[in-house]
């Protein structure tokens, strides 16, 4: 909200997407859902209620630990994306969220990462990626 980059929020617990510059949460479709800043329950209810207060919700899903986000939001969004196969590298299947390469310590679970033949991520394989859902 507000031009603030969304990317720089967190998600929360209840799986509400929170916005770092003033706190404000969204759900999953892009509706305001929390102001901790209003005066009281009734001007939040109003607030939340604009259209203006809400963000824009793009088609997206993970695949080969990436995000993979629709260019545009809206009503026919949705729709077109699914009409449209996303351009996944098949190098990079069966390649967790981590990137660790095979062989070294998953840092999350603490158990060696098997090799399973396909490639690992790396920072320098981001660049190479498709530019097409």
């Amino acid at each position: 909200h507000r031009a603030a980059p969304l990317s720089e929020g967190r998600v929360e617990q209840d799986g509400t997407l929170m916005c770092a510059y003033h706190a404000w949460r969204f759900d999953g479709q892009g509706e305001c859902v929390s102001i901790p800043q209003s005066a009281d329950p009734e001007t939040q209810k109003r607030i939340v209620g604009n259209p203006r207060a809400c963000a824009t919700a793009r088609p997206s899903f993970v695949a080969q630990g990436l995000i993979w986000a629709w260019g545009e939001g809206g009503p026919d969004a949705l729709m077109e994306s699914m009409q449209v196969e996303a351009s996944l590298v098949p190098e990079m299947e069966g390649t967790g969220p981590s990137g660790v390469a095979p062989g070294e310590t998953d840092a999350e679970t603490g158990e060696p990462v098997p090799w399973n033949g396909g490639a690992y991520r790396n920072s320098w394989q981001c660049r190479d990626l498709p530019y097409g859902w």
